[in-house]
């Protein structure tokens, strides 16, 4: 489950271009960390966005940068679910 996403902050700027279902994120940074507010329209697609985010979620934006997120999600085996 994501936290939810004002209906204010789904714009065009916040709108992850390319997805096939409409995604959009919203980065807020607090002490020089990264945390994101996300939603989708798309149920499995919104589940995805949370294992990414978890991934993500606290760190700089150096840290997110240098983080394997494809190693991170593989337990998952999305490749072959999707």
């Amino acid at each position: 489950a994501l936290p939810p996403m004002p209906d204010a902050l789904k714009t065009d700027a916040t709108l992850v271009r390319g997805c096939s279902a409409s995604v959009w994120v919203y980065p807020v940074v607090e002490d020089g960390q990264l945390s994101f507010l996300a939603d989708s329209n798309a149920a499995i697609t919104k589940g995805i966005i949370a294992l990414v985010l978890k991934t993500v979620e606290g760190k700089t934006a150096k840290q997110i940068g240098t983080t394997d997120i494809e190693a991170a999600l593989a337990p998952f085996d999305l490749k072959n679910q999707l």
